[in-house]
């Protein structure tokens, strides 16, 4: 389990890397700052899925079908819905922290990785055990 953690974390670093570098070369392109974030996203999400499904979560036998992608976009928006709503409750509930964006985009972070590592590992990269 500490391993599989490790490797989440370290995959979903890189994963922002994709992110960030895709959302940025976009906008320079000339791209809607909304729509190249949905695009960097997306694409992070794919890189994320692969990188998750091959490196971490490939030991064992993994089930067949179920729409595996499906299901990690899913996680992957849930996660950023609670990542972003405890981002905004943090600043609504300490106004001091809007000088600060970095600590509630922490809190925000860990919990959104806390939803996207529980359910990634429970549900959408579950192993049968044979």
């Amino acid at each position: 389990m500490k391993r599989n953690l490790f490797w989440f974390v370290l995959i979903g670093c890189f994963g922002f890397v994709v992110d960030a570098t895709a959302l940025s070369l976009l906008v320079w392109e000339g791209f809607n700052v909304y729509i190249a974030r949905t695009a960097s996203f997306t694409f992070a999400s794919a890189v994320t899925w692969a990188l998750n499904r091959s490196l971490n979560f490939g030991t064992g036998r993994l089930r067949q079908g179920g729409g595996e992608y499906a299901k990690y976009m899913l996680v992957q928006v849930l996660a950023a819905t609670g990542n972003m709503s405890i981002y905004a409750l943090t600043i609504w509930r300490w106004p001091i922290l809007r000088g600060w964006p970095i600590v509630p985009l922490a809190i925000g972070a860990v919990v959104g990785m806390m939803i996207n590592y529980s359910l990634s590992r429970s549900w959408v990269f579950k192993l049968e055990i044979k």
